[in-house]
Protein backbone atom coordinates (compact mmCIF):
# COMPACT_ATOMS: atom_id res chain seq x y z
CA UNK A 1 0.00 0.00 0.00
CA UNK A 2 1.38 3.27 -1.28
CA UNK A 3 1.76 6.33 1.33
CA UNK A 4 0.08 9.75 -0.02
CA UNK A 5 1.54 13.01 1.30
CA UNK A 6 -1.20 15.38 2.18
CA UNK A 7 -1.22 18.53 -0.51
CA UNK A 8 -3.61 21.72 -0.02
CA UNK A 9 -5.42 20.33 -3.39
CA UNK A 10 -6.96 17.45 -1.15
CA UNK A 11 -8.40 19.78 1.01
CA UNK A 12 -12.33 20.28 1.03
CA UNK A 13 -13.87 23.71 2.19
CA UNK A 14 -15.59 23.45 5.17
CA UNK A 15 -13.69 20.30 6.36
CA UNK A 16 -10.09 21.49 8.00
CA UNK A 17 -10.23 25.12 7.06
CA UNK A 18 -12.28 26.56 9.09
CA UNK A 19 -10.87 29.40 11.34
CA UNK A 20 -12.12 29.70 14.87
CA UNK A 21 -11.77 32.46 17.83
CA UNK A 22 -11.83 30.27 20.17
CA UNK A 23 -12.26 33.53 22.95
CA UNK A 24 -15.00 34.94 21.36
CA UNK A 25 -17.12 31.77 21.45
CA UNK A 26 -16.51 31.03 24.96
CA UNK A 27 -17.61 34.91 25.62
CA UNK A 28 -20.81 34.26 23.88
CA UNK A 29 -21.26 30.59 26.00
CA UNK A 30 -21.27 33.26 28.42
CA UNK A 31 -23.97 34.96 27.05
CA UNK A 32 -25.92 32.04 26.83
CA UNK A 33 -25.52 31.67 30.67
CA UNK A 34 -23.34 28.69 30.96
CA UNK A 35 -20.61 29.33 33.61
CA UNK A 36 -19.20 26.07 34.77
CA UNK A 37 -15.31 25.51 34.36
CA UNK A 38 -16.14 21.71 33.01
CA UNK A 39 -18.72 23.32 29.99
CA UNK A 40 -16.23 25.73 29.11
CA UNK A 41 -13.11 22.83 28.33
CA UNK A 42 -15.99 20.56 27.02
CA UNK A 43 -16.69 23.43 24.44
CA UNK A 44 -13.01 24.87 24.20
CA UNK A 45 -12.39 21.27 23.00
CA UNK A 46 -15.62 21.19 20.73
CA UNK A 47 -14.58 24.06 19.07
CA UNK A 48 -10.72 22.98 18.38
CA UNK A 49 -12.43 20.09 17.03
CA UNK A 50 -14.70 21.74 14.30
CA UNK A 51 -11.69 23.99 13.59
CA UNK A 52 -9.55 20.89 12.63
CA UNK A 53 -12.60 19.21 10.45
CA UNK A 54 -14.03 17.21 12.75
CA UNK A 55 -17.74 19.13 12.60
CA UNK A 56 -19.79 15.96 13.00
CA UNK A 57 -17.89 14.75 16.22
CA UNK A 58 -17.35 18.29 17.56
CA UNK A 59 -21.19 18.71 17.80
CA UNK A 60 -21.73 15.28 19.32
CA UNK A 61 -19.52 16.16 22.33
CA UNK A 62 -20.95 19.69 22.16
CA UNK A 63 -23.73 19.00 22.92
CA UNK A 64 -23.63 16.27 25.20
CA UNK A 65 -25.65 16.61 27.99
CA UNK A 66 -24.36 13.47 30.32
CA UNK A 67 -21.06 15.27 30.15
CA UNK A 68 -21.48 19.11 30.89
CA UNK A 69 -22.76 19.81 27.36
CA UNK A 70 -25.07 22.24 26.00
CA UNK A 71 -28.51 22.78 24.16
CA UNK A 72 -28.12 22.58 20.51
CA UNK A 73 -29.10 26.89 19.87
CA UNK A 74 -26.46 27.78 22.30
CA UNK A 75 -24.14 25.32 20.71
CA UNK A 76 -24.99 26.91 17.14
CA UNK A 77 -24.49 30.62 18.77
CA UNK A 78 -20.97 29.63 19.97
CA UNK A 79 -19.93 28.42 17.03
CA UNK A 80 -21.43 31.40 15.09
CA UNK A 81 -19.33 33.72 17.45
CA UNK A 82 -16.30 32.30 16.93
CA UNK A 83 -16.62 31.80 13.29
CA UNK A 84 -17.78 35.26 12.47
CA UNK A 85 -15.03 36.90 14.89
CA UNK A 86 -11.93 34.81 13.06
CA UNK A 87 -13.81 35.96 9.72
CA UNK A 88 -13.77 39.35 10.85
CA UNK A 89 -9.77 39.31 12.21
CA UNK A 90 -8.71 37.96 8.80
CA UNK A 91 -10.26 40.68 6.70
CA UNK A 92 -8.96 43.14 8.94
CA UNK A 93 -5.80 41.41 8.61
CA UNK A 94 -6.32 41.72 4.63
CA UNK A 95 -5.75 45.78 5.21
CA UNK A 96 -2.63 45.83 6.91
CA UNK A 97 0.78 46.17 5.01
CA UNK A 98 2.47 43.77 4.40
CA UNK A 99 5.63 44.71 6.29
CA UNK A 100 5.30 47.19 9.40
CA UNK A 101 7.86 49.27 8.40
CA UNK A 102 6.39 49.73 4.82
CA UNK A 103 5.18 53.12 3.80
CA UNK A 104 7.68 54.97 6.86
CA UNK A 105 10.73 56.82 6.29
Amino acid sequence: MRAHSFTAERLLSGKALDRIDFAAGLAELKLCGYEADETEQVILYALQRWARGEEEAAERGAIDRSFYGIDLTSWRRVLAAGCAAAYMKAEAEKDLPDHPDMGIM
